[in-house]
């Protein structure tokens, strides 16, 4: 990912969009929490198989607070309506520096 982008990120989840309760998006550098989603920043599409793909898209904002040439770590959590919880293993991304900064 680089900086000042809006890169969306996708999941599957193993339960249809209507199990989902609570869901957070996890964004995290140098043991830090930089950027986390949740509820509405979150949409769904569900699949013919049961399962769904959440997908959230990061702001120029967003990717402007991470570092660059470091490695960013991504996880997903959710917590189903009937109180299973899920989290995904981290994600490792690298975030890559542009040559013109800021927000365009």
């Amino acid at each position: 990912m680089r900086q000042g982008t809006t890169p969306t990120h996708s999941f599957t989840l193993p339960v249809p969009s209507s199990s989902v309760g609570e869901i957070y998006v996890s964004y995290n550098q140098n043991n830090s929490s930089l950027i986390e989603k949740s509820g509405d920043d979150i949409s769904f599409t569900d699949m013919e198989d049961g399962s769904c793909v959440a997908s959230v898209t990061l702001s120029q904002t967003e990717t402007l607070k991470l570092s660059p040439d470091s490695d960013c770590l991504i996880q997903i959590r959710f917590r189903t309506s009937t109180g299973a919880a899920f989290a995904s293993q981290i994600i490792s991304e690298r975030v890559e520096k542009v040559l013109k900064g800021g927000e365009i």
